[in-house]
């Protein structure tokens, strides 16, 4: 199995020989597994959080949940670094879960803390999460045993994922909006996306993908990009969301555009929950400092 996978992935139409390389790979991949299966049941995995600044007012107005693991000889590692492992081994929904009842867990601290002010907790979720039966009645525990205003969560799927889906997709979806929760679309502009199919599933969010965020300073068209997505969006009256703003000059020129949010390194990088607290109740300076310029 493993020679014919590393086969595939050097083009196919090809002969490998599973080797001692392989034969160590396949050891370590197999070490990781149960490492990160262990890592779950004992919850030593951690959640941090990046800010999605409100365009108009400048105030943190939701925050994406990102996993991090604390890995015992490696350090704290990245979803880049396990999230495929997870995906490959079907880890994934027991790790979505784990993250769902974190982020619904701070939320519902937040929201004591801060009421309607309390930020909305983004949480990405696979395919296979989402098309998974238990994930209705576990979001609905979730949302008991916390008791925050459904709304307060939002789901990210991508847009891949939404685009290829079929009935079982939209089926799954209505009955995880029944609960309340907001549903986004994620990546957007890294797929053939169809306004039909963003129309039947009744999404609240859109959000644009950084690499169109990119091309705005790499290409003489790349406002036209991101414009042509914020205005697919805000057709289907979704709160449009753009990700991977780095520098502050992009903050006016999205504005400009109509985008409603905005989420990357210029704001902040995704922190712990403790750290991020004290951003919740302030207004962003990059923003105001692109106010002062504008004034």
């Amino acid at each position: 199995d493993a020679a014919m996978y590393r086969a595939k992935q050097s083009g196919r139409a090809r002969i490998e020989l599973y080797d001692d390389v392989l034969r160590d790979r396949t050891q370590r991949r197999h070490e990781m597994t149960e490492q990160l299966q262990g890592a779950i049941d004992e919850q030593q995995l951690e959640v941090h959080y990046q800010p999605m600044v409100n365009l108009t007012t400048g105030k943190v107005a939701s925050v994406e949940a990102f996993v991090r693991w604390l890995h015992p000889t490696r350090g704290l590692l990245r979803p880049g670094d396990f999230l495929e492992l997870a995906v490959e081994t079907g880890l994934d929904t027991d790790l979505d879960r784990l993250v769902i009842e974190r982020a619904c867990q701070d939320a519902a601290r937040w929201h004591e803390a801060l009421g309607d002010a309390a930020p909305r907790v983004h949480v990405n979720v696979t395919a296979r999460t989402t098309l998974s039966g238990a994930l209705p009645a576990a979001i609905d525990h979730c949302l008991r045993v916390t008791n925050i205003p459904p709304e307060l969560l939002c789901l990210e799927m991508s847009e891949g994922f939404l685009m290829e889906g079929g009935e079982l997709t939209e089926g799954r979806i209505d009955q995880i909006r029944s609960l309340g929760v907001q549903l986004a679309i994620d990546d957007v502009g890294t797929a053939a996306t169809s306004l039909q199919q963003l129309r039947r599933y009744r999404l609240d969010i859109l959000k644009v993908d950084g690499t169109l965020v990119a091309e705005m300073s790499a290409s003489p068209d790349g406002d036209r990009l991101v414009g042509a997505a914020v205005a697919m969006g805000r057709a289907l009256d979704l709160q449009v969301t753009v990700e991977g703003v780095e520098d502050a000059t992009t903050i006016g020129r999205l504005r400009d555009l109509g985008a409603s949010l905005a989420q990357g390194h210029v704001f902040a990088e995704a922190m712990p929950a403790a750290r991020i607290e004290p951003l919740l109740t302030l207004r962003s300076t990059i923003a105001r400092a692109d106010d002062d310029r504008e004034a």
